[in-house]
């Protein structure tokens, strides 16, 4: 003969609790889930290549800045005057950022002789980890770090990369928002 199974109230207590926890844990997985892909949304907007959200607009002066590179040199943008500026905000955490870096320093390379200067202002990193990632790229322009973001903020900076291409006058010529390429740059620069 079978018996039928008829579970105690601790037992049916401790069934009810499993599920609970099973259930509560789903829950926190999923809402993990939507955050973390709302924030990587937020965070790498500047992918897309959406060119019309910042709040500088070109033929405007450049918003004027003063920072200190990994040397703890200081920079005033004024200093560049009379040269053509690629201004490239990144951070070591965005790949394309990283992808970039090497066409960046390809340019100063080739271009520099021509009064062409990069600068690139990292949104506010430990100086550490940007000079160790400087060093291991092999990258030879301008770094500065925007330790409190007020810089990104006066450029409107929202999701990296982006890249302002600003002419002799200190004025915005154009504006990228995304990763770079070769032939970009080169029409860019081609233009002002």
């Amino acid at each position: 003969m079978y018996r039928k199974f008829k579970p105690n109230d601790n037992q049916q207590q401790k069934c009810h609790s499993e599920r609970s926890e099973e259930s509560n844990f789903k829950i926190l997985k999923i809402v993990f889930c939507v955050l973390y892909v709302l924030c990587s949304e937020i965070l790498l907007s500047g992918c897309k290549g959406d060119n019309k959200n910042t709040s500088v607009s070109i033929g405007n002066y450049a918003p004027k800045f003063v920072l200190t590179d990994l040397n703890k040199k200081t920079i005033n943008l004024d200093d560049y005057k009379g040269k053509k500026v690629i201004l490239n905000f990144w951070a070591t955490w965005c790949p394309p950022c990283v992808n970039e870096m090497p066409l960046l320093q390809e340019v100063y390379n080739n271009r520099r002789g021509e009064g062409i200067e990069v600068i690139g202002i990292n949104y506010n990193e430990d100086y550490d980890r940007v000079k160790k990632f400087i060093s291991e790229k092999g990258v030879t322009f301008t770094i500065l770090i925007d330790s409190d973001l007020k810089v990104s903020m006066d450029y409107g900076v929202i999701g990296l990369p982006i890249t302002f291409f600003i002419d002799r006058e200190g004025k915005i010529k154009e504006k990228f928002k995304g990763e770079l390429n070769k032939k970009l740059i080169e029409d860019i620069l081609n233009r002002f």
